[in-house]
């Protein structure tokens, strides 16, 4: 397939919408950002993000997205007439993350030096923290607790002045008796225990300050890279557009290797799939192929992925690898307005029953039922003759000849105009 046609035809099929179709088994496609995140349906873990369930049933469940470090979604769901399903969630962090983008400046965090910028610091608690710069580097600190113990610590200086005063007043009043002496020894008490009560509490402020300094210094500083996810894969499809296959593979394999848990991987992987495969290194094509169809499925280039793996095994005459992916993945849905995707499915599928001299009726049960769904919905479409031309003909030669034979009369009736079609009629009737 030349590169025009995925090119034109993948963002084709991403802007444009495939009208309802009846209830299940449903196409699932749940994917997050960051990836790897465990998905569990009804309480059962199923997979990791991004994932792809076929032959989902269940059109209402509970969904639940776990991942560590983040805060867990939990939904109830309830499918549509959709059959294609595709769900995505932006993960939230349980805590705040700060990056200085400063060059070669030392970070002080509560007075601890932690390294220098560039850097990230991380799974930090909600809260207030105070950032200065200051000689030699920039102080970064929790303001929460600064204050909490800036504030116990007077709090305590003022009861103990206090409480002083108290002892003081009672041993100069000891012996005697009378109101002056009664009010100075309940103020002891009282502000004596209001002391005791601040200590401890400052106490326990400076044990929980320090923990946090702990945390924040040996776990959760790092270096930050200055080049996102995002930056390289932008960088990877701006070269394979000037068809630099290999500096694009090498952009798009830091996503992946480096970047593993960026929603960007998965596409890098289909992309390095694609890169190989125009290069003609057809084993490394179906390799990534392969390996995105079954660990990175993602929605918008499914279909297309599943293509290329079908395309390449059938090339090299891996029959029987073709219809184990086949059943492994099966139902693929096939969603492309313009119908070129259909066209070449039934070209591949069609292949597999003249290499192997077999029928394989599920998978012509399966085809037969793509073409119907795109002829009930696309019927204004300038590829309804083709694909009703394939709907013909897959009756014709493999399972109803007489219907097959309608079919292909009606072409002839109604588009007489072609000539094109007329010849390939000609050719299934007379061939």
């Amino acid at each position: 397939m030349k590169k025009a046609f995925i090119v034109i035809m993948t963002w084709f099929f991403i802007i444009t919408g495939i009208p309802a179709y009846t209830k299940g088994p449903y196409e699932l496609f749940i994917s997050t950002d960051p990836v790897k995140a465990d998905v569990l349906i009804n309480g059962v873990e199923v997979g990791e993000t991004p994932l792809r369930l076929n032959n989902f049933s269940q059109d209402a469940f509970e969904l639940q997205i776990v991942k560590e470090g983040f805060l867990d979604i939990e939904e109830e769901l309830t499918l549509g007439e959709e059959r294609r399903v595709f769900l995505f969630y932006t993960l939230s962090p349980e805590h705040i993350k700060i990056t200085f983008h400063q060059k070669e400046q030392d970070i002080y965090i509560n007075n601890e030096l932690a390294g220098q910028t560039p850097i990230s610091i991380g799974n930090l608690p909600s809260g207030t923290f105070r950032i200065e710069k200051r000689e030699g580097g920039i102080a970064f600190s929790s303001e929460r607790f600064s204050y909490l113990r800036r504030a116990t610590l007077t709090e305590s200086i003022f009861t103990a002045g206090l409480f002083g005063l108290s002892i003081a007043g009672s041993i100069i009043y000891s012996g005697r008796t009378g109101p002056e002496a009664q009010v100075l020894g309940i103020s002891s008490a009282f502000f004596g225990g209001l002391l005791g009560y601040n200590l401890l509490k400052l106490y326990k402020i400076n044990t929980i300050y320090n923990k946090e300094v702990n945390d924040i210094t040996a776990i959760n500083v790092e270096s930050f890279r200055r080049e996102t996810a995002r930056d390289l894969f932008s960088r990877g499809m701006e070269l394979l557009g000037n068809e630099n296959y290999d500096e694009a593979l090498t952009k798009f394999s830091f996503v992946v290797n480096v970047f593993s848990d960026s929603e960007y991987a998965a596409i890098s992987v289909y992309e390095m799939g694609y890169c190989y495969y125009m290069k003609e290194n057809y084993a490394k094509a179906l390799e990534y192929f392969r390996k995105f169809v079954y660990d990175y499925p993602i929605y918008e280039f499914f279909n297309y992925g599943v293509y290329y793996l079908f395309e390449i095994a059938l090339n090299y005459g891996q029959i029987e690898q073709v219809l184990i992916d086949y059943n492994n993945l099966r139902p693929v849905y096939i969603e492309d307005e313009s119908g070129a995707l259909y066209i070449e499915f039934y070209r591949i599928l069609s292949g597999i029953f003249t290499e192997t001299g077999e029928t394989h009726e599920y998978i012509l049960s399966d085809l037969l039922d793509e073409l119907n769904y795109y002829l009930d919905n696309m019927k204004d479409s300038v590829t309804y003759p083709e694909i009703y031309l394939r709907k013909g003909r897959l009756l014709y030669e493999y399972l109803d000849r007489d219907e097959g034979q309608r079919i292909l009369n009606d072409i002839k009736e109604q588009y007489n105009y072609d000539k094109n079609l007329m010849r390939e009629v000609d050719i299934i009737l007379n061939g």
